[in-house]
């Protein structure tokens, strides 16, 4: 039975305490988007988490006073397994278990790509730096990054046909694992940058690099339909990370710069933009080989891209213009604050 009144947001923190960035709320009214925006604009911190205010803002576009009002929510986390609603609620006093539902965090993101889209059936593709724990484990807290010691969601391929989605297959799952997101954190770090939310920045910057310059570096392949990670993680150290790799491949790779943003732009082409360069054209590769194996194997044309990793706008113009896609659609709240949106539809939808 569809819901009436849906809202849909993601949690502000893990179980352990890790704060989830990028919180947002969305209300889904007969099938209809009547409200969708992240926290950051109602306090105007920059990827701010949590949804509190902006739960506010859209219970009163819902012409509701209490949550008990709303039909269903549906909430979503990440780097943690899937979390039992009571529990949720219990930490959260604007929620109650009895109207709650929980969902994963790639699922989430599918839901958000497929249904805003114009395709009745479609490919979705869900990538970034790490979703869900795919085990059920209890999670140390004492540890930094403990979601890097298990099983979890990196890059998820979903079916979309009419209403429903349901999940084909997952890449980069296996424990110390470097999906896209993470490699692509890890580079945006050694170039300078103090955060993933500078990756665009590193995607830029590879327009002015040679890839060629760095060809014995190797990042990722797409081996009979399957991507494969040549980069051993440790998000918690980045650029060790990175270098640890160029060693046991035995490529000489510049420093990491310190402070990429003082860089004169006449000094490009250098070896931090052939650097980022190669990052970019492994990227690509592998996505679009992937593509092309999901195609053959499926026969679907239509394409749907969330995750924070989609927003890279040079990769998906590569994939349309290099394998069959014959149309494509990209969530424009492809990152995390995308979540809201995808958790109400999917309580629509359910």
């Amino acid at each position: 039975m569809r819901k009436n009144k849906t809202i849909g947001l993601s949690l502000p923190e893990t179980k352990f305490g890790k704060s989830i960035k990028s919180g947002a709320v969305s209300l889904v009214e007969d099938g209809v988007i009547k409200f969708a925006s992240s926290e950051e604009r109602f306090t105007r911190k920059k990827y701010d988490s949590g949804f509190k205010q902006s739960l506010q803002a859209c219970m009163s576009e819902a012409g509701v006073v209490s949550i008990s009002e709303i039909d269903q929510v549906v909430v979503s986390s990440c780097c943690e397994p899937v979390r039992d609603p009571e529990e949720i609620a219990s930490e959260n006093d604007e929620l109650r278990a009895d109207n709650l539902t929980v969902i994963p965090h790639h699922l989430s993101h599918a839901y958000s790509a497929y249904h805003p889209s114009p395709f009745n059936q479609a490919l979705i593709i869900v990538m970034d730096a790490g979703g869900n724990v795919l085990e059920s484990v209890e999670m140390d807290s004492t540890k930094e990054t403990p979601w890097t010691d298990y099983s979890r969601e990196q890059f998820t391929v979903y079916e979309g046909c009419g209403s429903s989605i349901n999940r084909m297959e997952r890449d980069f799952t296996k424990p110390k694992n470097a999906g896209f997101g993470e490699v692509y954190r890890a580079f945006t770090y050694y170039l300078g940058w103090p955060s993933y939310a500078y990756s665009a920045n590193t995607m830029a910057l590879a327009a002015f690099g040679d890839p060629n310059k760095f060809s014995n570096l190797n990042l990722f392949k797409c081996d009979n339909g399957r991507l494969v990670s040549k980069v051993e993680n440790d998000p918690s150290r980045p650029i060790e990370m990175l270098k640890k790799t160029a060693k046991r491949q035995g490529v000489n790779i510049p420093p990491p710069r310190q402070s990429f943003a003082k860089y004169p732009p006449e000094d490009l082409p250098n070896e931090y933009s052939h650097l980022a360069a190669r990052l970019q054209y492994e990227f690509e590769n592998a996505l679009t080989e992937k593509v092309k194996y999901l195609i053959g194997k499926t026969g679907i044309t239509n394409l749907c891209i969330a995750g924070g990793v989609g927003l890279n706008c040079v990769a998906n113009r590569k994939v349309l213009d290099k394998t069959k896609v014959s149309d494509i659609f990209i969530q424009p709240a492809a990152g995390d604050d995308g979540q809201a949106l995808g958790n109400a539809l999917f309580g629509y939808q359910d």
